[in-house]
């Protein structure tokens, strides 16, 4: 039973390659060995402190069902103690003899390993990379076989200084099996790796079933599932979801990716995303950095003068007229009135300083205006003196048959007719009331609510 073991152990010293060169490799299920579907789990034991003087800890994980199996650690400055264990179907009886195993790709700078050790009694660890760091691997060989369906191989103790994973892979030249002690001993390959987790990066695991058991099979790249056999849903875009589950309704996560809808990007299925009329940038895609096109832009004319380049959103917020995408400044597309430009009204009883983007004309119904010239813009204020007036609401104000937007109060000191807060004047009802029956200015604010700004 242990001739294979004798070579082990006199090649202890050698290479992996010759140590294991008495093994048969057969990952056809028709000559699957005792250790078929087996898988290898992470498992930190719950509330086990490391002891301070020992030498092994093997025997400490606790662990007597697979479902138990505790992935999850914190960040924080304590040693803590986690168990590599090789687990067998229900059902199964394995004779566990040989594991070649290995690390995936951790952190270093966020897991410090500060101690490890074998629970089998030779090993033969890769020179490089050097065993326990990323991608390095090791091989191990109990002197008599197990054949518990749980059964501790390795054990490991450290800490993580920020969130990050701890994952088991296979051997980086022998792979990730489990060898039988027959002469020559069968390899069966390891089903399925385990992974712990520290802070809020989550650990994974899963619980081993028989090679031919028949269930749900997802493919991950498209949320398909399909029923079939264990041994046929393996790789890494494969994920069985255990004996006797179903497809209906269909329990595999539909993959989704970046979606932008116009410039703003969200993570959504491709329908989902073909359905808000958006452009689905594939599965997996992030938002971050921003794969959506930026918002066009177009001339914006300003209320208060002049034409700046804005996008739809922007322009209004500028108190401004979006003139579509694209469109240019030079020509100015604004249709200002003829002749405007910087107006200056002051309001000496509380120091306001307002300025107005319209014709001279219309500036010099004020005696307290400066007309500053046409196409002067009103931002910045050209207005020298005096405080900006607060925000106030605006409204219609008709002037000599023009509907300008204004305040109360600048509309009466330019002597127009205030209509009322937010509301329209087109210039056709400005144009009525100058066509209307001849009455005095004070009727006129009496008759349509104007504000008094003197």
């Amino acid at each position: 039973m242990h001739r294979s073991l004798g070579k082990m152990a006199a090649l202890a010293g050698g290479s992996i390659a010759l140590a294991l060169s008495t093994f048969a490799f057969c990952p056809d299920p028709a000559c699957a060995g005792v250790n078929a579907g087996g898988v290898l789990l992470v498992h930190a034991p719950d509330g086990v402190q490391v002891p301070i003087e020992y030498s092994t800890l093997c025997g400490l994980s606790g662990l007597t069902n697979c479902q138990e199996t505790n992935t999850q650690l914190p960040v924080d400055d304590d040693h803590h103690l986690w168990f590599v264990v090789a687990a067998f179907p229900t059902g199964q009886s394995p004779r566990l003899q040989a594991v070649t195993f290995g690390l995936g790709d951790y952190d270093p700078s966020r897991l410090e390993i500060s101690d490890f050790g074998s629970c089998a009694q030779l090993e033969i660890r890769t020179d490089e990379p050097a065993w326990p760091s990323p991608g390095s691997g090791t091989a191990v060989v109990f002197t008599s076989y197990r054949t518990t369906l749980l059964t501790e191989i390795y054990w490991f103790t450290g800490y993580a200084s920020d969130d990050c994973t701890f994952p088991l892979a296979g051997h980086p030249t022998q792979g990730g099996t489990f060898g039988d002690p027959s002469v020559p001993a069968v390899l069966d390959p390891i089903e399925a790796y385990g992974t712990l987790g520290f802070g809020s990066e989550p650990g994974d695991f899963e619980c081993p079933v028989l090679p031919n058991a028949v269930g749900a099979c997802c493919v991950l790249s498209t949320g398909v599932c399909s029923i079939t056999q264990r041994n046929q849903c393996s790789g890494g875009n494969r994920y069985f979801l255990g004996e006797g589950s179903d497809c209906d309704p269909n329990p595999c996560p539909i993959p989704a990716g970046a979606c932008c809808i116009g410039s703003t990007c969200s993570r959504r299925t491709r329908d989902e995303c073909v359905g808000a009329g958006g452009v689905y940038y594939g599965n997996g895609t992030p938002c971050t950095p921003n794969p959506c096109p930026p918002p066009p832009t177009g001339a914006c004319c300003l209320r208060a003068g002049g034409c700046v380049i804005r996008t739809s959103t922007a322009c209004p917020a500028s108190e401004g007229t979006w003139k579509g995408d694209n469109t240019i400044c030079d020509p100015s597309p604004c249709d200002f009135m003829p002749g405007a430009g910087a107006c200056c009204i002051s309001f000496p009883h509380n120091n306001w300083r307002v300025c107005l983007f319209v014709p001279e004309s219309t500036c010099m119904r004020s005696s307290r205006s400066q007309f500053l010239g046409v196409n002067v813009p009103c931002r910045p204020s050209p207005c020298s003196t005096g405080a900006a007036q607060p925000a106030q609401p605006t409204g219609g104000c008709c002037i000599d048959g023009e509907c300008l937007s204004l305040p109360a109060d600048v509309c009466a000191e330019l002597s127009g007719i205030f209509i009322g807060v937010a509301e329209d004047c087109p210039a056709e009802r400005c144009s009525d009331l100058q066509n209307a029956t001849r009455t005095s200015w004070g009727r006129l604010k009496s008759r349509y609510g104007a504000g008094s700004g003197k």
